[in-house]
């Protein structure tokens, strides 16, 4: 078996625009909707969390998802650097509905639970021939590093072939490591 998976590092980061918010509770949440804006908590490690609110356009506009690194500047006096650590969104209208943010240090690596991608399955398998075991994997990494999915690439694996999460090349992400049982199985080729 080759263990040579290809790892994309897509990691984005995005500026996020906001403004302290002093009053909260389901009244003043639903007005803030009927203004388009959304309710936010950002957490520190040591610190008091600090309640926010943000555009939704802004939200929308830069495609958000769990563990994005982001550029936080509130009313242009308090800059950081987040993560996304929950979004809620509304299944009917896919507007955001709220987002918690944790405060990071950049030098500073923090455990995420990331999805995991197949690709290049068309190219030597049916897709009927990969079962995905794990949908996601826990890794260590500095902040800035996160790619949106761990991309899992099958063209070097042969049929009946298990791969575990030893497997999976992190050397594109520095300073990363995998987190866990490194035995987990996350997919196998039929």
């Amino acid at each position: 078996m080759d263990n040579k998976d290809i790892l994309n590092s897509n990691s984005d980061s995005v500026t996020l625009k906001g403004s302290f918010r002093h009053s909260t509770g389901k009244n003043f949440n639903r007005k803030l909707k009927i203004n388009n804006l959304v309710p936010a908590i950002v957490y520190s490690k040591g610190e008091n969390s600090l309640n926010i609110t943000l555009e939704q356009r802004d939200l929308l506009k830069n495609s958000i998802f769990k563990y994005m690194y982001v550029r936080m500047i509130i009313e242009d006096e308090k800059e950081f650097f987040v993560v996304i650590k929950d979004i809620q969104i509304d299944v009917i209208t896919r507007k955001v509905i709220h987002v918690d943010f944790l405060r990071v240090d950049n030098d500073e690596n923090i455990t995420v639970k990331l999805p995991i991608k197949i690709i290049n399955s068309g190219k030597v398998l049916r897709q009927q021939d990969i079962r995905l075991i794990s949908k996601y994997i826990t890794i260590e990494c500095i902040p800035q590093n996160f790619p949106k999915t761990l991309d899992i690439d099958v063209t070097t694996y042969q049929k009946r072939s298990k791969i575990k999460a030893s497997h999976i090349n992190l050397n594109q992400l520095k300073n990363a490591k995998l987190s866990g049982d490194i035995d987990k199985i996350i997919c196998i080729i039929k």
